[in-house]
């Protein structure tokens, strides 16, 4: 390696420490916006385990042609369509606190509102901070929450976030939820993986390259005190904030789950 190349990693390796030093919660909204940059989405659902995943939750979709619903941690709005599709609500709105995971959300969502009826609402948010929910959305505003791989991902833990998605759902309304449930989940998971990426086309290989990046916003993420739930802990909690019809399916070999609960009504 020449000396300048040299030199150009060691400042670049000196201004990520600034960053991380000064603003970790920014930091960690540049990985986010890094992992999109790589259009993750193309590669990741082309590994078998994943696309299970994301199935397991969208199979649990009801009908609900005159609801507003939210998506929180929408990122590039992978679960856009099958909402629009499924669900069909009259509103869908979706937040992130990712500059080009919103990019990609909003293109999404333009080429679908020519396509299905949903009317969709893109936000610039970060829900690790309660202010920003009491700021967008009043009590029993929306008939269904839906979030995917953002549970354990959030700053200060899942718990405000169940308590805040409890406060703007109406009574009935609708929790889908998608999380790790192991705390280790990128350790243990490549060994039961490893066969299936042996097996699966090429797509999958190159899906290995985002474990890397993810695996460090994991890291990043817990450093902020973010935390997977314990599958029955979420369960407990769920029933103690008033939700019913609590439906579960595991997924990632037992390191992941998707549910579905129904607020209880008045």
């Amino acid at each position: 390696m020449d000396r300048l190349k040299i030199i150009e990693s060691e400042e670049l390796n000196l201004l990520e420490r600034i960053i991380r030093s000064l603003a970790p919660e920014e930091e960690l909204k540049r990985l986010w916006d890094d992992y999109q940059r790589c259009q993750y989405a193309k590669y990741v659902y082309a590994i078998r385990c994943a696309k299970e995943h994301r199935d397991s939750l969208i199979e649990k979709f009801i009908l609900d042609k005159e609801g507003r619903y939210l998506e929180i941690g929408c990122g590039p709005g992978v679960l856009f369509e099958p909402i629009a599709k499924i669900i069909q609500p009259k509103e869908l709105h979706a937040i992130d606190y990712s500059l080009e995971m919103r990019r990609g959300a909003e293109k999404e969502a333009k080429k679908l509102e020519k396509i299905y009826r949903t009317k969709f609402f893109i936000y610039d948010g970060d829900l690790s901070k309660s202010e920003t929910w009491h700021v967008l959305w009043q009590d029993d505003y929306f008939d269904g929450v839906i979030s995917n791989m953002f549970l354990n991902y959030v700053a200060g833990g899942w718990e405000p976030i169940i308590q805040q998605e409890a406060r703007i759902l109406k009574p009935g309304g609708i929790i889908y939820g998608g999380p790790l449930i192991d705390g280790k989940f990128y350790k243990k998971a490549l060994r039961h993986a490893l066969p299936e990426f042996i097996r699966q086309p090429i797509e999958s290989f190159r899906g290995l390259k985002f474990r890397k990046k993810i695996s460090k916003i994991s890291k990043r993420s817990q450093e902020l005190e973010a935390k997977a739930p314990v599958k029955e802990e979420l369960i407990k909690y769920l029933k103690e904030l008033g939700f019913t019809e609590i439906e579960t399916t595991e997924t990632y070999w037992g390191l992941g789950m998707t549910f579905r609960a129904r607020l209880k009504p008045f």
